[in-house]
């Protein structure tokens, strides 16, 4: 008995080794697979952001039954990637009226997609 049971463990440790083994190879294969820019990159690819104008066209286009207040929570959402506090500062309201706008502009929306 006791030599089946010295065989089982030199295979387990045999197993176990082999998938650390495997696990590291993997871990080294991705890291050197990952390509991280530079700051230097990403700070020029931002200030080479031009707007679009057929972006904001066509988010107007779905605009045209929503309210003034909803259609700039639209354009600050989803053409400047605004988040509702920074809407919120930027147009002197409280987030929850930010919340409001949005509420009915998604309400209005779905709405007018669905007709479509």
């Amino acid at each position: 008995m006791i030599i089946q049971r010295e065989s089982f463990l030199t295979f387990a440790y045999t197993i176990l080794k082999q998938k650390l083994i495997d696990e590291l190879r993997k871990t080294r294969m991705q890291k050197n697979s990952t390509v991280t820019r530079s700051e230097e990159f990403w700070s020029s690819a931002e200030s080479s952001y031009t707007h679009q104008p057929l972006e904001e066209e066509q988010l107007l286009s779905y605009c045209s039954s929503l309210t003034k207040n909803q259609t700039i929570w639209v354009l600050s959402t989803f053409l400047y990637d605004l988040t509702v506090n920074q809407i919120a500062e930027q147009h002197g309201v409280t987030a929850s009226a930010v919340k409001a706008w949005k509420k009915g502009a998604l309400t209005k929306l779905r709405t007018t997609l669905q007709q479509d």
